[in-house]
């Protein structure tokens, strides 16, 4: 949390810090019982996975975040179509 002012005679406000990175130690990425091996299919995007290991996908920001990815577009896996697209436009 940070303070901020709302006005030269205001008093301090408290304000959620959006800027903040969160995520998970290190530790809690080792644990067999933390985590589970998945292997990506062509067709997953992390809110299919969330949907299928949480049963929501409002929990795809868990999978980003668990596995260190940050942006859907440069970070996950491109399926074959979408590749294949990329490459010849390349």
């Amino acid at each position: 949390m940070t303070n901020a002012t709302t006005g030269p005679t205001s008093g301090a406000v408290v304000s959620t810090d959006i800027l903040r990175r969160v995520g998970f130690k290190s530790s809690g990425k080792t644990g067999s019982s933390h985590f589970l091996d998945y292997s990506i299919k062509d067709s997953d995007s992390p809110e299919s996975i969330a949907d299928e290991l949480y049963g929501s996908s409002e929990y795809h920001w868990v999978v980003m975040l668990f596995n260190n990815k940050f942006d859907t577009f440069f970070e996950w896996p491109l399926s074959a179509r979408k590749f294949e697209k990329y490459i010849t436009k390349k």
